[in-house]
């Protein structure tokens, strides 16, 4: 079972950390940074060829054919899962994060995947 990882740039900080949860291992992944502040847990199976890459804007985490956290605009997440992406936006009011999420059209999940690919 994997361990503990953190990936820390200037502008980013995520933490995973992997633990059993009724028999299943479970990949408990925070990301911070930019305006954004979440947390996630999915399957070790849907990480388990985890891509890093960072730069001073942008960051992927994650197996982007399954699950992957991509970002390269501040208060904004995209969120990779089998495929779909979905859009997290964050607001910030005294101390206190709240997001709203917006699926992407096919076309714009498309577009993300090109700019991981680009990255890569």
């Amino acid at each position: 079972m994997p361990g503990y990882n953190t990936v820390t740039n200037p502008n980013y900080v995520i933490n995973s950390f992997a633990y059993s949860e009724d028999g299943s291992c479970v990949q408990a992944i925070t990301v911070a940074g930019r305006g954004v502040n979440d947390s996630f847990k999915v399957s070790c199976a849907d990480v388990q060829n985890m891509v890093t890459l960072t730069t001073s804007d942008m960051i992927v985490f994650g197996d982007p054919n399954k699950f992957c956290l991509f970002s390269n605009t501040p208060s904004t997440l995209i969120v990779i899962k089998d495929g779909k992406c979905t859009r997290r936006t964050y607001t910030t009011t005294n101390d206190q994060t709240s997001s709203t999420s917006a699926p992407l059209t096919d076309e714009e999940c498309k577009e993300v995947f090109q700019k991981i690919e680009d990255e890569q």
